[in-house]
């Protein structure tokens, strides 16, 4: 199949893009965030509190699984799953920001991630029900890995690459039972989310109300939004 020889194409270059760089490492700054602001006994306030609209969207999500066909319900069970967990997971981290919370921050985006990136593989390619379990055992591999050897190349594969090939398959394949209005509405959504976090504390400037990281949570989970059930960004336009 012509696309997933592009697919693997797209690996192996990420691959050997990441084995040229060489390690990468957890940057000693990446826990001192802009807003440490209390409210209460709850420490870093809106960083913790914000991880409710993850709650939110997956409950949301995952009542709306019999929307779907029932070919990709697992595949959308584990990303909504995995969205759900993220909300006491990086709750959990931002109360005390550090490497060892981490952890379980990133452990369940890593469902969330290959959840979705198998259902659109299921969806686009036909690909068998096996891709499912091992994309997520590759996904918790990769945080794995980060916390045992502190290099995060494995894990940024994994966060990055899916979105670089499910674009891809967006242009050669648009048609299927997840619409593509859905995937462009995640990914860029997920791009303005990610765009937050790298202005984490100039936004905090700026407004005086909320941080970059809080921003991201709450964009994050928008971009969740449009896979409540085949068509919603259609309804809501």
């Amino acid at each position: 199949m012509r696309e997933a020889r592009w697919i693997a194409g797209i690996v192996l270059t990420a691959v050997a893009v990441a084995v040229w760089i060489g390690p990468v490492a957890q940057d000693l700054g990446y826990h001192l965030f802009a807003d440490t602001r209390p409210c209460g006994p709850v420490p870093n306030c809106l960083d913790v509190l914000s991880n409710l609209a993850f709650l939110a969207v997956a409950s949301i999500g995952l009542a709306r699984l019999r929307y779907w066909p029932a070919g990709l319900r697992p595949a959308l069970a584990v990303f909504w799953g995995g969205v759900l967990l993220v909300a006491p997971g990086s709750a959990w981290y931002h109360w005390a920001p550090d490497d060892a919370r981490l952890v379980w921050d990133r452990l369940p985006m890593t469902v969330a991630f290959m959840g979705l990136f198998a259902a659109v593989l299921i969806d686009r390619l036909q690909a068998r029900y096996w891709v499912l379990p091992a994309l997520v055992a590759v996904g918790l591999a990769s945080v794995t890995a980060w916390r045992l050897t502190g290099d995060l190349r494995f894990y940024g594969l994994v966060q990055f690459l899916p979105p670089v090939v499910i674009v891809t398959l967006l242009v050669r394949r648009p048609g299927g039972a997840i619409p593509p209005s859905a995937l462009i509405w995640a990914l860029a959504w997920y791009a303005a989310a990610k765009a937050a976090e790298a202005f984490d504390r100039e936004i905090l400037n700026l407004t005086g109300l909320v941080g970059g990281h809080t921003l991201k949570h709450l964009l994050a989970a928008l971009a969740t939004a449009g896979l409540w059930r085949p068509g919603a960004i259609e309804r809501w336009g």
